[in-house]
């Protein structure tokens, strides 16, 4: 019996075409389920957002952040609170 080159190579080009396609539709497949669940993911924050918004704009609209926060009033800077203990000092300036 007399191997034939040509027609084994056909039968093993038509197989790896075939894995190759299966493989490559299962890949492009879960990138679209992905791309469809950070889009999902996208809307929602988005959507949080637009809630965020509307309620720092009703807390505007009510004068929630016209008065001084009672935490941080007094300190000279806003971003700073005061600390809870003064600052230690050192053994060398009481001398």
């Amino acid at each position: 019996m007399r191997f034939r080159t040509p027609a084994a190579l056909c039968a093993v080009l038509a197989v790896a075409t075939t894995v190759g396609g299966a493989w490559s539709w299962a890949e492009n497949r879960t990138a679209a389920r992905q791309l469809a669940a950070a889009m999902a993911e996208s809307d929602h924050l988005d959507e949080m957002m637009a809630e965020v918004q509307e309620i720092e704009e009703a807390r505007r609209a009510a004068g929630w952040y016209d008065k001084p926060d009672p935490v941080t009033a007094g300190t000279g800077n806003p971003s700073r609170r005061p600390h809870r203990y003064p600052p230690r000092v050192s053994r060398r300036a009481n001398r």
